[in-house]
């Protein structure tokens, strides 16, 4: 039986050491060669930057009613100590934003 409490709490510990962080960002890019990137660098952020999973159906969301360029991903399971940050890339600025995010939607 302690064993199982044991679990029970180590499972507590690493939810509550993940965290939830959303990758904001401009989907538009001037040439058909980098369509595409801007989503696949907010995933590449996502597992190497922070430590996340960005899973298939919470990619490339959108992010606005009137601008279909505005998009985000939801990163999974960050790295706890992760904070608020902006990254400067050569295709496209993100912004990553850390809370809680619904399933599927770039907002609580």
């Amino acid at each position: 039986m302690q064993g199982f409490g044991t679990l029970i709490l180590a499972t507590l510990a690493a939810a509550v050491a993940a965290k939830d962080c959303a990758f904001f960002y401009n989907s538009h890019v001037d040439t058909s060669l980098y369509e595409g990137i801007p989503t696949s660098n907010a995933i590449w952020y996502c597992e190497n930057d922070i430590g996340g999973k960005m899973a298939s159906d919470e990619s490339n969301l959108s992010n606005s009613a009137t601008n279909p360029d505005l998009r985000c991903g939801i990163c999974r399971g960050a790295r706890s100590g992760t904070k608020d940050y902006d990254i400067p890339d050569k295709i496209g600025n993100y912004a990553v934003r850390c809370g809680y995010y619904a399933k599927g939607k770039c907002s609580a």
